[in-house]
């Protein structure tokens, strides 16, 4: 599923969990109807999770190829001319904050 597509699924099941904790307060509802409106609360929080987890997939993969291409470019610029040694040092920083980054996400991913 793209990146739009998962961003209006969420923003769509945000409206629809909306709509329902509104509707929970009307005292006009049946048993029943709570009840139904609760499965839907339940079935579209289990969906949510799952688009976030999803995104955040998508995103720990996406990092660590650009990740990798960073690093590689740190050893070539390295080799290449020591005037270029402090561009190699930030892309470097900046390549492990990413990895850190990763690590933080895929933490959270898990536990959801």
């Amino acid at each position: 599923m793209e990146e739009n597509t998962k961003q209006q699924l969420l923003k769509e099941i945000q409206l629809a969990i909306e709509l329902i904790e509104e509707t929970r307060a009307n005292s006009r509802l049946t048993k029943y109807d709570k009840k139904n409106i609760e499965i839907g609360l339940l079935k579209l929080s289990n969906i949510e999770q799952a688009v976030i987890r999803s995104i955040g997939d998508d995103l720990v993969s996406k990092l660590t190829d650009d990740v990798k291409e960073l690093e590689r470019l740190v050893v070539e610029i390295d080799k290449a001319s020591d005037l270029l040694v402090c561009v190699a040092k930030q892309i470097g920083k900046v390549a492990n904050l990413v990895n850190a980054l990763n690590k933080a996400l895929l933490a959270g991913v898990k536990l959801m």
